[in-house]
């Protein structure tokens, strides 16, 4: 993606919307067949409220998103991007409402969102995340996706057990989120290795119960 971008609009259209000051807020390119990396001259929109990338080939580091700070929705799905989440900055956007990181190969860590305490949606499944989810999670969460359950293996985020007491219910009321673990991560996602969770939601306090589901292997 080699691009020139301006910092106050040109003109505003779907894809480049601004303010009435002319700074630019939105950047909508989503299925625009983009490749390569982020330009760093992103960093100078500093006044960038959405900015939707789904559904292109775009690859390499975020971390220059880290620095626009005024953000409320980011959606990089859909792309090519392979690049650790520990190092890209995602706590200092303390705005964000909306996060969309899923159907990439991000590895690493899920980065600490507590911080976002604005965060309604956080999609990260189909990625090769692994190590212990974090201990801390935002409490305005209404959609949460952290693992899709029969994904293929190359596309599936594994955690390390065990899951967070405070997992917010949003990441495990969807009927295909797999509540799953495992006690080292660091091999070949087996299923018949990982743990599974019972999520029980009739008191106030949710809690997790350790169970064990059959595999076809097993029968």
């Amino acid at each position: 993606w080699e691009s020139a971008l301006p910092r106050v609009c040109p003109m505003t259209s779907r894809h480049l919307q601004c303010n009435s000051a002319g700074r630019i807020e939105r950047l909508i390119a989503a299925d625009w067949a983009l490749s390569g990396t982020l330009p760093l001259q992103l960093a100078m929109l500093e006044h960038l409220q959405h900015v939707d990338l789904s559904n292109n080939g775009l690859s390499g580091p975020i971390a220059v998103l880290g620095r626009l700070t005024r953000l409320t929705l980011l959606d990089l799905s859909s792309n090519a991007f392979a690049t650790s989440l520990d190092s890209a900055g995602l706590a200092s956007l303390t705005d964000l409402q909306v996060l969309k990181l899923h159907s990439n190969a991000f590895n690493g860590a899920v980065p600490d969102v507590s911080a976002l305490a604005r965060l309604q949606t956080l999609h990260l499944h189909r990625n090769s995340l692994s190590a212990r989810l974090p201990a801390t999670w935002p409490q305005t969460l209404e959609s949460c996706i952290l693992s899709i359950h029969g994904a293929d293996a190359a596309e599936r985020n594994c955690f390390t057990c065990p899951l967070p007491d405070a997992l917010p219910r949003a990441c495990t009321a969807t009927p295909v989120f797999a509540a799953s673990c495992a006690d080292d991560c660091g091999s070949v996602h087996d299923e018949k290795a990982a743990r599974s969770y019972i999520f029980n939601f009739t008191s106030d306090t949710p809690t997790m119960v350790p169970s064990f589901s059959l595999t076809r292997d097993a029968l």
